[in-house]
C-alpha cells in the first residue's frame, strides 16, 4: 500500500504528495435578462449609480403625494371597513375617497 506501483512509467496508488492545489470555487452568475446586461455595458458605473438614486428619488416623492391624500382618509375608510354594514361599504368608501380627492384638488 505503501510503494507506488509504475504502469508505463505512470505511478499508481502509493503516498499521495501534496499536488495540485485545489480549485477555487467558480461563481454562479447572476441571470439578468438582456436588456439589462446591454445597459451595464454602455452605461458607465456612475451615471448607473446616479440613474439609480435618481429612480428611487422619483419614487420616493410619488409616494408620498399619494400618501398626502391616502393617509387621511385611512381611519375613516378602516371605520367603515369594520362597522358600515355589507350593502353600505362600498358606496360609503367611495363617497369618502371622492370626497378627499375632492378637498385635495379643488
Amino acid at each position: 500500500p505503501g510503494m507506488a506501483f509504475y504502469v508505463n512509467g505512470v505511478p499508481v496508488g502509493g503516498r499521495r504528495r501534496g499536488g495540485a492545489p485545489p480549485q477555487p470555487m467558480e461563481m454562479p452568475q447572476l441571470a439578468v435578462p438582456p436588456f439589462v446586461e446591454a445597459l451595464i455595458k454602455t452605461v458607465p458605473p456612475p451615471l448607473l449609480v446616479v440613474g439609480v438614486l435618481a429612480f428611487v428619488m422619483l419614487a420616493m416623492q410619488l409616494v408620498s403625494a399619494l400618501m398626502q391624500f391616502l393617509m387621511p382618509v385611512m381611519f375613516p375608510l378602516l371605520m367603515v371597513n369594520n362597522f358600515a354594514p355589507q350593502n353600505l361599504r362600498a358606496p360609503l368608501m367611495l363617497g369618502l375617497v371622492a370626497t378627499s380627492l375632492a378637498t385635495a384638488f379643488l
